[in-house]
């Protein structure tokens, strides 16, 4: 009685487990990064970096590309060219082509969102043509796989706070938030041939409205958060430091470069006028090259430094937030204090859209330099 009682529940053990979907990992092919275009007949292209275990093969990554009507279905057009189960749990990094970020990421965000195995923290950037440019970077041009080296650029850059790493949370949350927009880090090729964060994506909620150069990514730092031990490069005129040169000056301006030791940013609304902002922004900052030689003993001499600095820096802040009015987008955040000095503390993102482009910013740069240390010349 006991070895039939046995026998049948050994067989029914066998059902049970002939019900569950077996995965192993040879079986397997991980997508670790994807890159996402739109043709002119409206399909999906996907470029996928992907991780293959294969027993009898030295390759272990791979790229393949899919098309389809959803990202679904290009993740089972892909499946044909890996003869493996693609599936998308371990993906780092989705890079978007220049039309599909004009056009809104929304619909490929949702995608995202929905898809349990995706995680949250997925790294999202955009390509300054397409995405399968970026992500068909021949492997002799770098040491790793495509999909691990956008990811290296990305962590090495956040972890140098210099470009912020924007993940599908962050940018969503943003996206949708009254009174503020994101942005992302736009990847080109280099002149070295190998993918480079070259500008920063401008956005307006989803959709893409433009880019601004990559050299005011430190003022855009310093209008979002803390910032240390960061390099700050300004060209200065020569005309109003005249008196401190140790010789004649060579050129009508001098390129100098300072360590940002200490910086921060601070928005306030002017109580008087609902859609005038004042923006003061502080800074230590440790003087380490110039171009041509100034007298530094001289306290004046620092002060006049400081000043030109200063008037320099407000004029590209200025320049910066002309660009981003005509753009609507609002990246810095001044929707923000607007919407909290409001009597409800209501905003909404149309509303929004309409009065920024109309609101008076005043910037207020006060620079202080600390150390000037030995200059080279």
């Amino acid at each position: 009685m006991i070895k039939k009682i046995s026998i049948i529940l050994i067989f029914l053990m066998g059902l049970l487990t002939s019900c569950i979907e077996s995965n192993q990992l040879e079986k397997l092919a991980i997508i670790h990064s994807r890159g996402i275009d739109v043709s002119d007949d409206g399909q999906i292209d996907a470029t996928m970096a992907i991780f293959q275990f294969q027993a009898q093969s030295e390759e272990f990554t791979k790229i393949v590309t899919g098309r389809g009507s959803t990202i679904k279905g290009t993740i089972n057009h892909a499946s044909n060219e890996s003869d493996y189960k693609l599936v998308p749990g371990k993906l780092q990094v989705e890079v978007y082509g220049a039309e599909v970020a004009k056009d809104g990421l929304t619909p490929f965000l949702d995608t995202l969102k929905r898809d349990a195995r995706v995680p949250d923290r997925v790294y999202l950037t955009v390509s300054d043509t397409t995405a399968k440019e970026i992500l068909m970077t021949p492997p002799k041009k770098i040491t790793t796989n495509i999909g691990q080296y956008l990811q290296g650029v990305i962590e090495e850059s956040a972890a140098n706070n210099y470009f912020p790493k924007v993940t599908l949370q962050e940018f969503g949350t943003t996206a949708n938030m009254a009174g503020k927009d994101p942005i992302l880090p736009v990847f080109s090729i280099g002149d070295l041939d190998v993918p480079e964060i070259n500008s920063i994506a401008i956005f307006s909620e989803d959709k893409q409205v433009g880019t601004l150069p990559i050299e005011e990514l430190e003022l855009f730092n310093l209008m979002t958060r803390r910032v240390e031990a960061r390099t700050l490069e300004i060209t200065l005129p020569t005309e109003p430091l005249r008196d401190f040169f140790v010789k004649e000056p060579k050129e009508d301006s001098i390129h100098t470069a300072y360590t940002i030791e200490k910086g921060k940013s601070k928005i306030k609304q002017d109580k008087k006028d609902e859609l005038s902002f004042i923006t003061e922004i502080n800074m230590d900052l440790s003087l380490v090259e110039l171009s041509d030689q100034i007298d530094l003993d001289n306290p004046e001499s620092i002060k006049a430094i400081e000043k030109e600095i200063e008037k320099k820096i407000s004029s590209r802040y200025e320049d910066i937030m002309q660009q981003l009015q005509e753009m609507k987008a609002d990246p810095f955040g001044y929707g923000i204090i607007y919407r909290i000095n409001t009597d409800d503390g209501k905003l909404e993102p149309k509303e929004w859209k309409e009065i920024y482009p109309d609101i008076n910013v005043e910037f207020k740069v006060n620079t202080r330099i600390t150390r000037h240390g030995t200059i080279n010349i």
